[in-house]
């Protein structure tokens, strides 16, 4: 099983860690989406059907649940 997190850096949340190191003792791995990089740097398909959603962009295909925590999309991103 895999989890989606969707958020700025992570290293500037310490609660995010703490979420990592209890999923992964549970055997679910903790993906990153960073949306401040979103959507130059990273990019992210979903599709939706009768059987709910699938991400269809590796790395984030097999992710089972998303979690979105204090994302603002495109922050790191450069001007232009």
């Amino acid at each position: 099983m895999s989890v989606l997190l969707v958020c700025n850096d992570p290293t500037n949340d310490l609660g995010i860690g703490l979420v990592d190191a209890a999923l992964r003792r549970r055997g679910v791995e903790l993906t990153l989406l960073r949306a401040d990089r979103f959507p130059v740097e990273q990019r992210l398909a979903v599709r939706l059907d009768a059987h709910g959603y699938r991400v269809a962009t590796p790395p984030f295909d097999g992710v089972q649940s998303i979690w979105l925590r204090h994302a603002d999309p495109g922050e790191a991103l450069p001007a232009c």
